[in-house]
């Protein structure tokens, strides 16, 4: 989670220099203020935006026990393509709760990914 951290953290330290620099106000007749706002909620919605696909795929991908810090990098450079290949390359099917650590785990996994609770075995308390 600690590597979720760092990426947000970095994503946010550059996107938002990046939006006050281009949120200039642009020259027209009501004296640029509404283009300059108007391209900074934008970048803020699209910063908004990124940060709740990338806790998505954080999550979904620590669910089905991949690695969340390459996905999340991946998305992150290649944005729509990358969660494309996230979708196509994840392990398919539905979620269920582990019996001895309440995580979710794939349906199909014997094994939770998070506890190393085996199907069929005794939980742990």
């Amino acid at each position: 989670m600690r590597s979720t951290a760092s990426v947000c953290i970095t994503f946010l330290t550059t996107t938002i220099p990046l939006g006050a620099v281009y949120a200039k106000p642009l020259n027209d007749n009501n004296g640029g203020l509404l283009g300059g706002s108007t391209l900074f909620i934008c970048c803020a919605l699209v910063l908004i935006l990124n940060i709740a696909l990338l806790a998505w795929v954080a999550k979904d991908a620590n669910s089905r026990g991949t690695s969340a810090g390459a996905w999340l990098l991946i998305v992150l450079l290649f944005g729509l393509l990358g969660l494309l290949a996230y979708l196509v390359a994840r392990p398919q099917g539905r979620l269920i709760a582990c019996p001895n650590c309440s995580r979710q785990r794939p349906i199909t996994s014997l094994v939770c990914p998070h506890c190393g609770y085996r199907e069929g075995s005794i939980p742990r308390t």
